[in-house]
């Protein structure tokens, strides 16, 4: 997906249905739906939010990410499509904190999922 895709599909989530703060359930039902334009926001949004914690200096991953009070650390680079799985597999087991805004609720499921040592 190309930077100016994310962008609009951001703009259009932000400007859209989702008001200025998607919450979780909304981004589960982008994530899990088959219109091209929620994946496009699915995608986007789960890109941007891990883009900073996917950085590296001469092949080293910085770690120890934070969100509030969640943590996570990534060893190396994790597709998109198993970030997007890590968060709907989350989704799924804990529906009753999907009301949460949705960075929240992904960042709780990075940290369940790529636990710092």
């Amino acid at each position: 997906m190309t930077t100016g895709l994310k962008i609009a599909s951001i703009v259009l989530w932000l400007g859209g249905a989702h008001a200025a703060s998607p919450q979780g359930i909304d981004l589960a039902r982008d994530c899990r739906g088959a219109d091209a334009v929620g994946q496009a926001r699915c995608t986007a949004f789960i890109s941007g939010f891990t883009t900073g914690s996917q950085v590296n200096f001469n092949g080293r991953f910085f770690n120890d990410w934070r969100y509030g009070d969640h943590r996570w650390c990534f060893e190396e680079a994790v597709p998109n499509d198993a970030l997007i799985k890590t968060f709907l597999d989350y989704a799924a087991a804990h529906t009753g904190e999907l009301h949460f805004p949705a960075a929240m609720v992904f960042a709780k499921a990075l940290a369940a999922k790529y636990q710092c040592r």
